[in-house]
């Protein structure tokens, strides 16, 4: 805002047996789609609204089967070479993804590459 980075952030912890509803979309719009995770505390009001761009490929049904093919490939590369699941792993699996993906013709970008303001680890 004005040039500043502005976080908003609304905190609750839910109460035992307290239930919450949420619920999420996405908008694809072009190259880019949008995820919206938006979730509501016990009494019905707003609690958080989190949003992400991610690459609108994922969404295409003319990629989706390749997509989760090179996604499968690349986890269990990744958990040959002991990799998968540790700290930080996620730039790697995209950096793979993006890769393989680019050598079967599709450009694909990666969430950190659309959200260059968001830490993922």
């Amino acid at each position: 805002m004005n040039g500043k980075t502005v976080t908003n952030e609304t905190v609750h912890v839910p109460k035992v047996d307290e239930v919450c509803r949420w619920v999420s979309y996405t908008v694809v719009d072009g190259e880019v789609a949008w995820r919206f995770f938006v979730m509501f505390k016990a009494d019905g009001s707003l609690n958080y609204v989190h949003d992400s761009k991610c690459d609108a490929k994922e969404y295409e049904p003319k990629y989706q089967k390749i997509i989760k093919e090179v996604e499968a490939e690349v986890q269990a590369e990744m958990k040959k070479n002991g990799s998968y699941g540790k700290f930080g792993s996620v730039h790697g699996f995209w950096h793979l993804k993006r890769e393989k993906l680019k050598a079967r013709g599709i450009q694909w970008r990666s969430p950190s590459e659309l959200n260059p303001n968001t830490n993922y680890d």
